[in-house]
């Protein structure tokens, strides 16, 4: 999966869009950052700068709906 890979490349993206996606509040995304095996880690692009792999974050919010149904 490089830059010549026929996949589309994952953003790396911070904290205030993976909100926006899940609709949590930061406080939850730590939470599960921490808690949740399944939840997508995050990785630091710089000891400032934390971020999570926009096609992980997406595979889990599809796998939550996918779960909607069996609870």
């Amino acid at each position: 999966m490089g830059i010549n890979s026929t996949e589309p490349a994952s953003r790396a993206i911070r904290l205030p869009e993976v909100c926006a996606l899940t609709g949590a509040a930061p406080a939850t995304i730590w939470r599960w950052s921490n808690q949740d095996p399944s939840f997508p880690k995050p990785f630091h692009l710089s000891r400032a700068i934390t971020c999570w792999d926009e096609q992980e974050l997406a595979a889990w919010i599809n796998s939550k709906k996918t779960l909607r149904g069996a609870v």
